[in-house]
């Protein structure tokens, strides 16, 4: 069952890219209050879930990590929709994927001290060479500088980084309380870092039509809040390597719906960095020891 939890879980994070992308593309929203109602409404459906469940909310809310998760992962929700302006679906998802994967290698292996063997190289050097093909995506080193999509991409591999943020607290606290008892204060600091930074745009906000609005629910309550709590979950009965693993497909899915939702092309170029991200991914977490928190 918690394989299925997962499945529906990265095929919601999947579909994530292709709503913000449909939201931002007529300036309907902006990525400043687009990042606000994801985390608000998200909240909402997780604190209604665990009402539901009559589950606690974790007791540290007034931890550091706890502050710093909610920081990194309001920032990483404002850089991920203005990125996603300026590039691709298909690249936003490979990207913050990969740079997800790399930076939080990084940090086990220079502040946890975790071990760093030649396979783990051999991942790391394949997922970065994979990240150059997608970011060139099938120009050549001197043009893809005045791409159209290299400042997009530059900004979702940053956002990937402020990420961490998120990722490490997470890791910090995962064994003081189970994942969405810890998502919810996190997601509390992310509505007020996020609120803050939109409210000058709430005067221009536009009234929403039917499909607009649909697009909203699926992207701030489904593949924001349900999603998480679907993580949650999972994580109860699979180990964190497994996580990793299927979590490989995230990109797969995205790319594929972009292709008939978006009609963005598939060029040799982000084929090759995809195929190079996914088999660095699964040797990274290959090395990973099972730990379910």
């Amino acid at each position: 069952m918690g394989i299925l939890y997962l499945l529906v879980t990265y095929f919601l994070f999947a579909v994530l890219p292709i709503g913000i992308k449909i939201l931002l593309k007529d300036n309907y929203i902006d990525a400043y209050t687009l990042a606000f109602f994801r985390f608000f409404f998200g909240t909402l459906s997780l604190l209604a879930i665990q009402y539901y469940r009559k589950n606690r909310i974790s007791m540290y809310l007034n931890s550091w990590w706890v502050l710093i998760g909610g920081i990194g992962l309001g920032l990483d929700f404002i850089l991920f929709n203005i990125g996603l302006k300026y590039t691709t679906a298909t690249a936003t998802s490979l990207l913050a994927n990969a740079t997800h994967m790399i930076a939080m290698g990084m940090f086990g292996w220079l502040f946890l001290k975790e071990n760093f063997g030649f396979i783990r190289i051999i991942g790391f050097t394949a997922t970065l060479v994979g990240m150059v093909f997608v970011t060139l995506g099938g120009q050549d080193l001197r043009s893809v500088f005045v791409s159209e999509y290299f400042m997009g991409n530059m900004i979702i591999v940053f956002a990937g980084v402020i990420w961490t943020l998120y990722g490490v607290a997470q890791k910090m606290v995962c064994k003081k309380a189970r994942t969405i008892e810890i998502i919810i204060p996190v997601f509390i600091v992310g509505t007020v870092l996020t609120g803050l930074s939109a409210v000058p745009k709430f005067g221009n906000l536009k009234p929403m039509n039917p499909a607009q609005l649909v697009a909203v629910i699926i992207v701030c309550i489904v593949c924001t809040g349900l999603s998480y709590a679907f993580f949650a979950k999972a994580l109860q009965t699979v180990d964190m390597v497994v996580a990793g693993v299927i979590g490989s497909l995230t990109p797969v899915f995205t790319v594929v719906m972009a292709f008939f939702f978006l009609n963005e092309t598939l060029t040799a170029s982000i084929v090759i960095g995809m195929i190079m991200v996914l088999s660095g991914t699964l040797l990274l977490v290959s090395q990973e020891k099972p730990s379910a928190c």
